[in-house]
C-alpha cells in the first residue's frame, strides 16, 4: 500500500514537474515572438517586388533594343521594327507588355499600353493599378 501511494506521488509529481518546464518554455518562447518580430520587419522592404525598378530594367533592355534595330514603325496599339532581319513587334498580350515572335515579357501586370512619337522621341505609355506610367524608349530619325 505504501508503495502504491508513493509510486502516485511519484507520478503526480512527474507530471507537475513536465507542467512546469513546459510552461516555463512557453513563455520564453512568447518572450520571443516580439523580439523576432522587431528582427523581421525591416526585412519586409527588402524582400518586396519593386515593379519601379524592373520596369527600369525593362525599358533599358528595349532601349537597347531599338538602338540597333531598323523600320520602327507605331502600329496602332503595336510597335513593329526590324530587329537582325527579322520582323518583331511589341503589344500588349493578356497583362503582360510582350515582344514576339516568341514570348520576351517586358513590363508585367498592365492594364494596357500604346505608343506615342513626340518631337521625335518614342514613348511606351503603359497603365498599373489605374496609374499611368511613361518611358522613353528612342530617339526617332
Amino acid at each position: 500500500m505504501a508503495s502504491e501511494r508513493l509510486s502516485k506521488l511519484r507520478a503526480r509529481g512527474r507530471a507537475g514537474f513536465i507542467l512546469g518546464n513546459t510552461l516555463i518554455a512557453f513563455m520564453v518562447a512568447l518572450y520571443l515572438v516580439p523580439l523576432c518580430m522587431a528582427c523581421i520587419a525591416p526585412l519586409r522592404g527588402i524582400m518586396e517586388f519593386r515593379r519601379d525598378v524592373q520596369d527600369e530594367i525593362s525599358a533599358v533592355q528595349l532601349r537597347r533594343l531599338l538602338l540597333v534595330s531598323d523600320d520602327i514603325e507605331i502600329s496602332g496599339e503595336s510597335l513593329v521594327f526590324t530587329y537582325q532581319q527579322k520582323s518583331m513587334e511589341l503589344s500588349q498580350g493578356g497583362h503582360h507588355v510582350i515582344l514576339k515572335p516568341g514570348t520576351q515579357i517586358y513590363f508585367t501586370d498592365t492594364e494596357g499600353c500604346r505608343f506615342e512619337c513626340m518631337e521625335g522621341v518614342l514613348e511606351i505609355v503603359y497603365e498599373r493599378n489605374g496609374s499611368e506610367y511613361r518611358k522613353v524608349l528612342a530617339k526617332m530619325p
